[in-house]
């Protein structure tokens, strides 16, 4: 319980800080365990969601003192889409596990964390200003498959052959 406060006045505190009037959250709140994982692993993901809550919760509190908005958005799609140019981008991460999650558009050559580009669309999100994905670009943004078993291949690097080059926002 102590450690839900403390997340959620180090976040409110920043939010005074800067004087932000809105703070926006992903809406995670219909995720569940999946079955089959031992019972540790279940228990240990119910307790993770369970302190999600209980700092959104107090983080609402605590942010309505301060005279500030808190409200949740539907995470969908906002870690896959360029936040310049509004169309899909592709997701890699560098070297395999452990590294973030990067995201490269092919259309203007945006390149980020994916985490940022998430952030800035949950606030097109609260803006009304996101561009939901055609269903044309979700199909053409499909994994290509090998010939390995329709497994997905994943070179790690994106489908323009470049690297792309960290830009400073």
């Amino acid at each position: 319980d102590s450690l839900a406060w403390h997340i959620a006045a180090q976040i409110v505190a920043w939010a005074v800080a800067l004087g932000l009037q809105v703070l926006v959250f992903e809406h995670l709140r219909r995720y569940r365990p999946e079955r089959g994982l031992s019972w540790s692993r279940r228990t240990n993901r119910k307790r993770s969601y369970w302190l999600r809550g209980k700092v959104l919760r107090y983080t609402r509190d605590l942010a309505l003192y301060h005279g500030i908005l808190v409200v949740e958005r539907n995470p969908a799609w906002t870690s896959q889409v360029c936040p310049a140019c509004h169309r899909l981008a592709e997701r890699f991460s560098p070297s395999g596990a452990g590294y973030p999650s990067r995201l490269h558009c092919g259309c203007c050559g945006w390149s980020g964390d994916a985490n940022v580009a998430a952030a800035l669309n949950l606030k097109r999100k609260w803006d009304r200003t996101f561009r939901y994905p055609t269903a044309a670009e979700k199909r053409a943004a499909e994994p290509r498959r090998a010939g390995n078993g329709g497994a997905t291949v994943n070179t790690g690097v994106p489908s323009s052959g470049q690297y792309p080059v960290p830009v400073a926002l």
